[in-house]
């Protein structure tokens, strides 16, 4: 991020292992979540929050077989995991 310029649009996308959780979190993640944040979720929302990020795959309502991106062989754990993230 420190080599992007302010001008810039930044979207930033990946699977990070990170669960940001279901509810509302300031203005970085939005209501539309799934499960219960982890220690890496944590983490992810403190970068977002130290970079101007919000967590924009939050933010809108999906039907529930749209918000899991992760599925366990087991089929029984789903997980939401990838995130995009856009310049607040």
């Amino acid at each position: 991020m420190r080599q992007c310029q302010s001008e810039e649009v930044n979207i930033i996308m990946g699977g990070l292992n990170a669960k940001v959780g279901q509810g509302r979190y300031q203005d970085i993640v939005g209501p539309f979540g799934l499960g219960t944040r982890n220690d890496r979720g944590d983490m992810w929302v403190e970068w977002c929050n130290q970079n101007d990020q919000i967590v924009v795959n939050t933010w809108f309502c999906q039907h529930p077989r749209r918000l899991w991106t992760w599925k366990n062989p087991d089929d029984n754990t789903r997980n939401q995991i990838n995130y995009i993230t856009v310049y607040r």
